[in-house]
């Protein structure tokens, strides 16, 4: 199936032809990233989600760099359900709080954030 026919969905959003400025822009401005692609990453999309605290959900075949990405959050590439289970709870109060203190946890853990990034 070619990626363009998603766009008929309004949910999805296409950007064959995106500029630097509109990618800063969605890594700003999103709070969830997939790395479900087959091919390479392109932009440092892994390490830009990471480095804007997106929640980072994979397929374990899928996965670019692991070592972003929870455990909990990788998925068997057979899994597709639970994915979609997963992103559906994240709209209920329990996962907001979930949320929020898994990103003050990554606060807390800035020295080993750094040293995964190279110390950058």
């Amino acid at each position: 199936q070619c990626l363009t026919q998603f766009g008929k969905y309004a949910n999805v959003y296409l950007y064959p032809n995106i500029s630097m400025n509109t990618v800063d822009d969605l890594f700003a401005s999103c709070d969830i990233y997939l790395d479900i692609n087959y091919g390479s990453e392109v932009v440092s999309a892994l390490r830009k989600a990471y480095e804007h605290q997106q929640l980072i959900l994979a397929f374990k075949n899928t996965s670019h760099n692991p070592k972003f990405i929870e455990n909990d959050l990788l998925f068997e590439a057979d899994d597709i359900d639970g994915m979609v289970t997963f992103l559906q709870q994240l709209t209920k109060p329990k996962w907001k709080q979930k949320i929020a203190r898994r990103v003050q946890s990554l606060d807390e853990i800035a020295v080993s954030y750094q040293e995964l990034l190279g110390g950058q």
